[in-house]
């Protein structure tokens, strides 16, 4: 017996006003995300950057009938950004804050009013025991001179053994989120080694000559990338990822592809990041 789960995760960039650095565009974006969902065959959704609980209870109401069972993880002053949208039962949550969190007077940075945590949401995926978790880690902000890598490292780490902790009594452990990490990055290889994690988009199938590099934020082609970024990163950078791991039964990546891109009809992105699918077959005998 085998069937198919399909997955997204997206960085939605919805830093709603009174916030001083509000997100452009972002009520058009989240109505339109809200229509593309909905005529999505996605089976779990999760979002990082959801800042207001606002926006998450419409966007939670207006998909009700395609997800009835959703998330919103709380911390911090304004929330913590991420949640999950599920077709399967959710049975039970659990949050944890990092440690690190950033300076509270960097007041011109939302990482510690934020609270950046991972939440888990186990699922009961047809009888299976299915830990999915999201997470949204520092952000980076000056590559040259990063006053919040020990954060982002602290961050990785906790993560990491949150994550191996959690998991030991799931069939399928599934970790998304914007890491802010680079591939190359130390706290990239914490995470995966750690938790015993695989890379969707490293253990892809082949794409058959595919334009898809799997750049997920400052890419060329979104209408939000600062221009001053692509002098570094022509191409954008891959700092949003879905990884995971097989506990108990035999899981099979069928696709990983990007997604959530430019708004059909209209010359806005849905965020400025893209978005993550991947594609998994289960097999339960």
């Amino acid at each position: 017996m085998s069937f198919f789960v399909n997955l997204v995760t997206l960085n939605c960039w919805a830093i709603a006003q009174p916030w001083p650095f509000g997100s452009k565009d972002r009520k058009e974006r989240l109505k339109r995300l809200v229509d593309a969902l909905e005529e999505s065959d996605y089976d779990i959704v999760t979002l990082q950057e959801i800042w207001s609980e606002k926006d998450f209870d419409k966007i939670s109401t207006n998909l009700a009938h395609v997800y009835p069972y959703s998330h919103y993880f709380h911390s911090g002053f304004t929330g913590s950004g991420t949640c999950i949208l599920s077709k399967y039962m959710i049975v039970s949550t659990l949050v944890h804050r990092y440690s690190l969190n950033g300076f509270a007077h960097h007041i011109h940075r939302g990482d510690w009013f934020g609270g950046k945590v991972v939440g888990l949401a186990e699922l009961n995926v047809k009888g299976l025991r299915v830990a999915i978790y999201t997470t949204h880690l520092h952000a980076e902000y000056n590559r040259d001179n990063d006053l919040y890598l020990p954060h982002r490292i602290s961050q990785a780490f906790e993560l990491a053994q949150f994550l191996d902790h959690t998991s030991r009594s799931s069939d399928f452990v599934i970790l998304t989120g914007d890491f802010n990490i680079e591939p190359e990055d130390l706290g990239y290889h914490i995470i995966a080694k750690i938790a015993n994690l695989e890379d969707a988009w490293l253990k892809r199938p082949s794409t058959h000559g595919s334009n898809d590099n799997g750049m997920t934020c400052d890419r060329p082609d979104n209408c939000y990338t600062n221009k001053h970024q692509l002098k570094r990163w022509p191409e954008g950078k891959r700092i949003d990822y879905i990884m995971y791991q097989s506990g108990k039964k035999h899981i099979e990546l069928v696709e990983c592809l990007t997604c959530l891109d430019k708004i059909p009809g209209s010359k806005l992105n849905y965020s400025d990041h893209i978005g993550l699918h991947a594609k998994f077959k289960i097999s339960t005998g």
